[in-house]
């Protein structure tokens, strides 16, 4: 009885064993617990002895299939955790079971799926490497090297010995080349870029180890001395500025003499800074205090903007501005020149700096040839005197150019209504009778008021308008040389200021426009097109200084496309707004090096990659 009792307990046994072995791990690990508790009196030495049954091909498949997603959600948790080494065993793990199951998966189908989830196993599995080597070895070394580059920056803004900086840099760049192999992208390439300017430290610090003690000492002086002209600049203490840093310039010169490379570089520059510093310390600086406070009480003014008070205001705050900018240098003068042509075109009116040749009155005054009055014949086309604009230094942006515009000519008085011409009794000639067709021109001479014509003119009846070819002449020494129709200035013409100021071109309405040339009293030259009396479209620029500007232009400035070469070679093309550069260029210096820059209202924003 006990045999039968223990061969149907061993059956039982046999079975519960074939049926768990068909279920997932996962199921099995729950499940065994109670077919242990099913038999507790089946002895342990049977059971572990019991063999496993063989299981199918597809069963081992859907078993391994489990197992792999069970150790894929594994390797995620580890993921979110942070834990990459165990990430990566997880994953490994998985992608070698997926592959195992699809070599017992018994349709083609199925097999493709659990081979693309081996896939997709492996590529999380690369992910995961990654991570994992950038947390253990590129990320240590990407701390390191920042850590490297604050310190050498401290050094250096803390005036330390080069010795001492090139230690830290050594040890930084030692340290950035490890990243660069270490890393993967992104940060490869930062590591690279950090390694160059970090190359790039190192060789301006080895130029001034070159340099040795003199040129060490030579440097902390002048950068001292040129420290203390900022502070009394700031003060406003200008004759004491302008010592300092008459001072600093021939320090800067000691460290050209004295040192090397890019140092010797730097200081040539800080010279040059220096020397305009002092200048506009002597001479510019107080006049800038005056002009500002001539433009404060222009915008504290309650008065409208037509009033006479508020034009007189305008005008000295110009005055002053114009001052400002003859006795400063550099990027000051720029602002100045500026300011001062804002001023002009805010008011839209020139300056009142030479009295206005009086208008020719109506030529019937002036001779028995008709009763009638007359608009003006010759409406005066003046600019501002002394228009022509500083040139630019070759460190400095251009000049806008508006101040060399041509203001709008004065408007004539209006026409008053003609009484009928008087008619000329028929045995009667006329005094100035029009040239015969079959003969040549003749010149006649024509005084009105205080203007002189001198030529084949003739005067209409109706209105006592002046035309015809010659010169004409004003009492204040201004001339025009062309073609006069209907009293005004009409095709190609010459006209003379007398500040010194010429144009030779075409004329419409009165007002150059079309071709033309017009030569400044300081000598710059303009070239191009002009515009009811303003450079606009394309033209050529030339100033005293060699510095030339040859491009677009639009209300009398450098406006759109153009290009600027100074004097020592140095070359900028590209964008321009309202006379300064603007947008995108191409700055090339004197060696040929060229550089893609940004620019806003003449300040340079970043170098372009």
């Amino acid at each position: 009885m006990n045999r039968l009792l223990r061969g149907l307990l061993l059956s039982c046994t046999l079975v519960a064993t074939g049926a768990l072995a068909q279920l997932p791990q996962a199921s099995t690990e729950l499940i065994a617990p109670e077919a242990s508790t099913a038999a507790p009196e089946a002895p342990p030495a049977a059971t572990v002895a019991l063999p496993t049954p063989p299981t199918s091909a597809p069963e081992r498949c859907q078993q391994r299939q489990y197992h792999a997603y069970d150790l894929m959600s594994q390797a995620a948790g580890a993921r979110r955790a942070g834990d990459w080494n165990k990430a990566v065993e997880l994953l490994e793990a998985a992608r070698k079971a997926f592959y195992q199951a699809a070599a017992d998966c018994p349709a083609s189908r199925q097999t493709l799926e659990v081979i693309g989830q081996a896939e997709q196993a492996g590529r999380e599995l690369i992910d995961a490497r990654t991570r994992l080597n950038h947390a253990t070895r590129c990320q240590p070394l990407l701390d390191r090297g920042l850590d490297l580059d604050l310190e050498a920056a401290t050094r250096r803004a803390g005036d330390h010995a080069p010795a001492d900086i090139e230690t830290v840099l050594a040890e930084a760049e030692s340290t950035w080349s490890q990243a660069v192999q270490a890393c993967q992208a992104p940060y490869r390439e930062r590591a690279q870029r950090n390694l160059e300017a970090t190359r790039r430290l190192r060789a301006t610090n080895a130029d001034q180890l070159a340099g040795g003690p003199a040129c060490e000492s030579s440097w902390r002086a002048a950068t001292g001395i040129a420290t203390a002209a900022r502070e009394v600049w700031q003060r406003k203490r200008w004759s004491e500025a302008a010592l300092l840093y008459d001072k600093a310039g021939m320090a800067w010169e000691s460290v050209v003499e004295r040192c090397s490379g890019t140092r010797r570089d730097q200081a040539r520059q800080a010279r040059a800074s220096a020397e305009v510093d002092a200048h506009n310390a002597a001479y510019c600086a107080a006049p800038w205090d005056l002009a500002t406070q001539a433009s404060e009480a222009l915008r504290t003014s309650t008065s409208p903007p037509t009033s006479q008070e508020r034009q007189a205001l305008s005008m000295e705050a110009e005055r002053h501005w114009r001052r400002t900018a003859s006795g400063c240098r550099g990027n000051p003068q720029q602002i100045a020149l500026a300011n001062a042509n804002t001023l002009l075109m805010e008011r839209g009116t020139p300056l009142p700096d030479a009295p206005a040749p009086a208008a020719p009155t109506a030529l019937a005054d002036a001779s028995a040839l008709t009763d009638a009055s007359a608009d003006d014949p010759i409406a005066r086309f003046t600019s501002v005197s002394g228009a022509a604009p500083e040139p630019a230094t070759a460190a400095e942006a251009p000049v806008p150019v508006a101040a060399l515009t041509a203001p709008a000519p004065v408007r004539a008085p209006a026409e008053r209504a003609s009484p009928p011409p008087v008619a000329a009794p028929a045995e009667t000639t006329p005094s100035v009778p029009p040239a015969p067709a079959d003969e040549a021109p003749r010149s006649v001479e024509i005084v009105a008021g205080d203007t002189r014509y001198t030529g084949d003119f003739q005067v209409d009846p109706t209105h006592g308008r002046v035309t015809g070819k010659g010169l004409v002449e004003w009492s204040n020494g201004e001339r025009y040389v062309g073609t006069i129709l209907d009293g005004r200035r009409e095709g190609a013409g010459k006209f003379w200021w007398n500040n010194g100021q010429f144009y030779d071109g075409n004329w419409v309405a009165d007002q150059p426009e079309g071709k033309g040339a017009l030569d400044f009293s300081g000598g710059d030259r303009y070239e191009g097109d002009m515009v009811a009396g303003l450079p606009e479209g394309e033209g050529t620029l030339r100033f005293t200084s060699g510095d030339r500007y040859t491009g677009q232009f639009r209300q009398g400035q450098f406006e759109g496309r153009g290009l600027f070469t100074w004097r020592d070679g140095k070359r900028y093309e590209g964008n321009w707004q309202a006379g300064r550069k603007h947008g995108r260029g191409v700055v090339t210096e004197p060696d040929g090096t060229a550089h893609t820059m940004d620019f806003r209202d003449g300040e340079q924003l970043s170098v372009a990659q």
